[in-house]
Formats: C-alpha cells, structure tokens, sequence
C-alpha cells in the first residue's frame, strides 16, 4: 500500500543542465550578497524594492532533539494538551506557556522534570517560534483568541522562527458556524505568513483529524525547525489513515527502506538522493542511458543501485518493475520531468507530447505497475514533484 504526496518545486525544469552545478561549483545569488551588505541593503531599501533574508536551513541528519534551545510561545485553547507538552518535551524545545494550556503544562513539566515558564504580563524577549493549538474552537467568537494571543506578541518573532496553528479540519463537521470558523483559521495563517515572511520566518497550519493526535509529533518536529524553511501560508491535513512504528524513529527514520527516484542524476533529483541516504535509505537511482557518466557520479557518492532507464519508454514501467521485483519498495519518487518554453502558439506537437509523457503519463504508468505487482512494502510513500510552472503558468 501506497500513501501519494505531491511536492511543488521552484525549479522550472528538473533535468535543466547547469555546468557550474554539474563542476560542483555553488551558484551565486547576488541577492543574498546585498543583504549581507549594510550599505547596499539601505539602497536597496530607500528605492523600495525587497531586500531577501537568508534563511536558516538544515541539512545535517535528523536529529533526536531538533528543537534543543529553541524557546517556543504557547497558547490556545484545545482538547490534547498533555500530547502536545509531551511532543514539543521530546523534541528538545524550551517551553513558555500561557492561558487555558498553562496548568497542564506547568503540572506536567515538574512530572516530567522538564522546565515549563509561564509566560509573564508584559513580556518582551524574542521567541523562536508560536504554537498555538485551535482545536478548540466552535464559533467565530473563537476567532478573538488568535488576535488576542498574536497581536501583541507578533513581533517578538525572531529571524527564520516559526508559527504553528493546530486545528480541525472543517469536513470534519455539519454545524455551519463551527466550519466556517475552522476556514478561517486558514485565512489568519495565510495572512500571518506573508506578515513575518520579511524576516525569513514561516507561518503554516495543521489541519488534525480527531483520532490523529498520536501522530503529531513528527509534523510539528518539522514545521518548527530549519527544515521547513521554504513551506510556508500552508494548511496541512494530518489524518489517521496511516498507522505510525512505535516507537517513531527520529533518528535514521528511513534506516532499512528502499526508494526509487527518478531522474537522479542531477539537480534536485541528486539532492534527493543523497538526502535519503543520509537519512538511512538505499536509493536505486534511475536516469536515462545517456546521462550514465553523471549517474555515475551520484551513486559513488551515495551508493545508491544505478537503473539505467527513460521514463518514456513504452516498457519503462515493465522494467522498472521487474528491477524492483526482487526487493519491493518503500518510496517512490518521481522527479524526471521536463518543461518545453514555448508559447502554445510557437510549441511543436513533439514537445507538447514529450512534456505530457514524461510530466503525466509516465507517472501513472510508473505508479499503476507498481500497486499492480504489488510491489511496496506495508505504509509505501509516493512522492510526485511538480514545477511552479505546473501551478501558475510559464
């Protein structure tokens, strides 16, 4: 059994050659190099254009604690707190605690023997990052909370923090105010995301169904570190569809499973491929026959299994398949694509027909064969990258 994901990427075409990156030279972003600039960042700003803050990104492993020394505000009014103070304790979070959540906090940090602060009138300090949980809201009277926990400590927010609002999903109801209600929370983060955004900082919302709880703890390590660095103004429906190991590996999470990514030998699909290994998963790189020298460098750095193979081939997935018959798989990543710039007008039939066939049908076919021949392992990961371009046009 497979559970899909899709992923939108900033890269326009994921097998663009780019020799600087392929001679392992980095690109530079003279952006970034005039906001590091005091003086070319105040001209920037007296002509009014933006000027871009770096962010705070991860690429090391996971770690067990990926939010030791950082202080997270929390604050709402919700059905799990001791779930919530027992996830934000495991991750290594420095604990400040205000309204309904203050007493169970505060009684279950001296439990736990982990410190909780209670957060003081008038307090002022810089905050890593918010929490606050909305799972207990049902009318629009609710609504105030989020002004009255956000607006006065809004800008205590430090450089690349983090805002997490919990919530329910408003399918989830029949009672007409209560999903209005939960929509708007969406609206509120949204708006609160492109307010802190100047700073490098990232607002986003969990939709949690009832029954998920459990299941929080691996969303909430991401959304409040580095690694979430580009997600931002999103809602994210976290279900109990899938059933979670216990206990939940933070460490090497992916130490024993096998994933197939396409389009492995450069760009993205590199990175993939050796962020995956570095997270403990064995990656069977695959690329077209003449991309075999770059592939080839990839898998010496990761040994990953090299499967020579173009994705729009006619029997590209009757291969694949029968490479990954022996094993199974647990992921599957389908990042091979490619983008033809031209105008409809300008666009040849050939290119339109490439675009559809490796961007869409070899997807399906790839995907079909696989669940076909049943070919995952138990609680399988379907991840499908696709450009902006896809989204908001070219």
């Amino acid at each position: 059994m497979f559970v899909a994901l899709a992923v939108k990427s900033a890269s326009a075409s994921r097998r663009a050659r780019c020799p600087a990156k392929e001679k392992g030279e980095k690109m530079h972003d003279y952006l970034l190099d005039i906001g590091r600039r005091p003086a070319l960042r105040r001209l920037v700003s007296s002509i009014g254009l933006p000027v871009p803050q770096e962010l705070e990104r991860q690429t090391a492993p996971w770690e067990e604690k990926p939010l030791s020394g950082r202080r997270i505000l929390v604050g709402g009014t919700g059905e799990f707190p001791e779930i919530l103070l027992d996830d934000l304790i495991g991750s290594g979070a420095e604990i400040t605690v205000m309204g309904e959540h203050a007493e169970a906090f505060l009684a279950g940090g001296k439990r736990l023997n982990h410190p909780v602060v209670e957060e003081k009138e008038g307090a002022t300090g810089e905050v890593y990052g918010m929490l606050f949980d909305a799972t207990g809201f049902r009318t629009t009277e609710d609504l105030d909370r989020l002004y009255d926990f956000f607006h006065p400590r809004i800008r205590r927010i430090g450089r690349c923090g983090r805002i997490v609002v919990l919530g329910r999903p408003p399918e989830e109801t029949h009672d007409v105010e209560e999903a209005a209600t939960l929509r708007a929370i969406e609206g509120f983060v949204r708006s609160v995301a492109r307010e802190i955004g100047r700073k490098g900082a990232t607002a986003n919302l969990l939709y949690i169904e009832p029954g998920a709880e459990a299941a929080l703890e691996g969303p909430l390590r991401f959304l409040c570190s580095p690694r979430s660095a580009y997600i931002s103004g999103q809602p994210i429906p976290l279900t109990k569809r899938v059933k979670l190991p216990s206990p939940i590996p933070f460490v090497s999470p992916l130490s024993g499973k096998r994933a197939l990514v396409t389009g492995a030998a450069r760009g993205i699909g590199a990175a993939i491929t050796t962020l995956l290994t570095r997270e403990g998963a064995h990656v069977i790189a695959l690329d077209r026959p003449e991309d075999r020298q770059v592939l080839a460098e990839v898998v010496g750095k990761t040994r990953a299994t090299p499967l020579l193979q173009d994705v729009s081939a006619p029997d590209a997935a009757e291969k694949i398949a029968e490479a990954l018959r022996e094993d199974g798989i647990d992921i599957v990543v389908h990042n091979a694509g490619v983008t033809r710039d031209r105008t409809l007008a300008k666009m040849d039939r050939r290119f339109w027909r490439e675009a559809i066939g490796i961007n869409l049908t070899a997807v399906i076919r790839i995907t079909q064969r696989l669940i076909t021949d049943d070919l995952s392992h138990h609680n399988g990961r379907i991840v499908c990258l696709g450009a902006v371009a896809g989204i908001a046009g070219n």
